[in-house]
């Protein structure tokens, strides 16, 4: 950052711009990954049961 600003590509406001949306973007996706994770960890069960069934899967099953 600083030594875009030092070279005039950007200046404080743009850093400080990218900080602020980085931080909502972050808040998002942290969010957004603890509201999917029961699909997830739904999906990785039905994967399973279907590995074990299904000999050329079952090597790749890697889920416990």
């Amino acid at each position: 950052g600083i030594s875009r600003m030092y070279v005039g590509v950007h200046y404080p406001l743009d850093i400080l711009g990218a900080a602020f949306l980085t931080l909502i973007t972050s808040a998002l996706v942290m969010q957004s990954t603890r509201m999917f994770e029961p699909i997830a960890k739904l999906v990785f069960k039905m994967y399973a049961l279907v590995a074990r069934r299904i000999p050329f899967l079952a090597k790749y099953n890697h889920i416990a």
